[in-house]
C-alpha cells in the first residue's frame, strides 16, 4: 500500500469518526446545558403523506399566541432570526407572549428562523411508525397529544418526548404489540379496532356539550 492510499484511508477514518463524535457531543452538550426549561406544546394534527415517513412522525403545532402583538411583529418583520418569548396558558401549554430580536434575560426564549415553531417531527423506528401514526391521529383528535421540549438558554431546543394522554408514544406502541400478540391477531388487524386502541391509551370519546333547550 503506497503512501497516498494510507493517507486516503486515514482521512476517510477521520471523517467517519468525526461524523460519530459530533452528534454525540451535541446531544451531551444540550443535555448538560444549565437553565433549560421544559415546555409542553399541544399537537393538533399529523401528516400521513410526509416524505420522511418511515423515519419520522410529522405533525402540526400551531403557534399559540397569548394576545395581539402586531406592532412588535411589524417592527422585526425583516429580521431573519427572531425569538419567541414563551409563557404558558391556563392549560399549561406553551404560548407566545411576544416576538423579539434578541434573547431577553430571565425569560424563556425560543429561536425562530420563520414565524413557526421549528419542531414538527418526531424520530421513530421504521417498524413502529405505522402503529404510532394511528395512535397519534386518535390522540390529536381528542386533544391528548403533547410534545415535550426543552428550551435552552441560547434559544435552541431539544425534543424530549411525544406524549399521548401523558404516555410516551413508544411505550404505547409496545403495549399495542403485546396486546396484539396476546389476542392472536395480526397487528394490522388489531389496529382496525379503534375502541381497543382507545382502551390501551386510556382515551375516551369527548363528550360534546349540547345546547340546552330553551322553554319558550
Amino acid at each position: 500500500m503506497n503512501k497516498f492510499a494510507k493517507i486516503r484511508i486515514a482521512l476517510y477514518a477521520f471523517i467517519l469518526l468525526l461524523g460519530i463524535i459530533c452528534p454525540v457531543w451535541q446531544i451531551i452538550r444540550m443535555e448538560q446545558a444549565e437553565g433549560a426549561v421544559t415546555m409542553r406544546f399541544q399537537v393538533k394534527g399529523y401528516d400521513p403523506e410526509d416524505v420522511f415517513r418511515g423515519k419520522y412522525l410529522r405533525f402540526s403545532i400551531p403557534m399559540n399566541y397569548a394576545g395581539s402583538f402586531s406592532d412588535e411583529a411589524t417592527a422585526i418583520r425583516r429580521t431573519p432570526v427572531v425569538y419567541a418569548v414563551l409563557g404558558t396558558d391556563g392549560k399549561g401549554f406553551a404560548t407566545v407572549l411576544r416576538l423579539v430580536s434578541e434573547i431577553e434575560e430571565g425569560n424563556t426564549c425560543l429561536k425562530l428562523e420563520s414565524r413557526h415553531y421549528p419542531f414538527n417531527r418526531f424520530f421513530i423506528n421504521e417498524d413502529d411508525v405505522g402503529i404510532a401514526e394511528i395512535l397519534l391521529r386518535i390522540a390529536a383528535e381528542e386533544e391528548q397529544a403533547v410534545l415535550s421540549v426543552s428550551i435552552l438558554p441560547n434559544g435552541d431546543y431539544k425534543v424530549n418526548d411525544l406524549l399521548l394522554n401523558e404516555i410516551p408514544v413508544l411505550q404505547l406502541v409496545e403495549r399495542v404489540r403485546n396486546e396484539s400478540s396476546a389476542s392472536g391477531q395480526k397487528t394490522e388487524d388489531f389496529l382496525r379496532n379503534e375502541e381497543k386502541l382507545r382502551e390501551i391509551m386510556g382515551i375516551q370519546h369527548r363528550q360534546h356539550e349540547e345546547t340546552p333547550t330553551q322553554n319558550l
